[in-house]
């Protein structure tokens, strides 16, 4: 009797550690790998679905993006001329 209690304790201790202990060490993620997060994310919770969705919304928040990290609303044909002159 005091055997069998014994492995039922330590099926409920061995029960209770893997669902409430310490979780499996998830690496963090770099700074490029969460923004690469965020901004799949965004977009896909912006419904784009063709019938009903708003691709236009989605374009705007990537070209949104794009101004903050530093290009101009210009970008491709300001390049062009400045590296083909």
């Amino acid at each position: 009797m005091q055997r069998l209690f014994s492995v039922i304790l330590a099926a409920i201790a061995l029960v209770y550690w893997a669902y409430f202990g310490e979780p499996a060490r998830a690496q963090s993620r770099t700074a490029q790998q969460q923004l690469a997060v965020d901004i799949y994310k965004e977009l896909v919770e912006i419904n784009t679905v063709t019938a009903t969705g708003d691709t236009a919304r989605a374009a705007e928040a990537m070209a949104a993006r794009l101004r903050t990290a530093g290009f101009s609303e210009t970008w491709p044909r300001d390049r062009r001329s400045s590296c083909c002159r």
